[in-house]
């Protein structure tokens, strides 16, 4: 963690305060197991926005398959974000970096 700390503080930050959040679903799988269940973490997802963008983001790159650049995957991403209406672009700005903050800050 310290390494880490001077070089991304803020994902550092992030990290410390919500790890709890991150691994609960290990306690959902202990409940589970407690009433003789047997949970896959495959099966454990959450209903968040991030949750959901990742499984539209899954799903067109499993459509896809293929990009003939890095500029076109970008812009693929991009469009689907768009319009998703997860991201909102401001006149003039770079819309990568804009993605790349919004996406952190999710």
């Amino acid at each position: 963690m310290a390494k880490w700390q001077e070089k991304e503080p803020e994902a550092v930050a992030t990290l410390m305060r919500d790890f709890d959040q991150t691994v609960v679903y290990l306690d959902v799988q202990a409940a589970a197991e407690s009433r003789g269940e047997h949970w896959g973490v495959r099966y454990l997802r959450t209903t968040g926005a991030l949750e959901r963008l990742n499984r539209t983001l899954r799903q067109m790159l499993r459509q896809v398959i293929l990009f003939h650049s890095d500029s076109g995957l970008d812009v693929r991403v991009y469009l689907m974000l768009l319009k998703a209406g997860e991201i909102l672009i401001p006149k003039g700005e770079d819309w990568l970096e804009v993605m790349e903050q919004q996406l952190a800050a999710a």
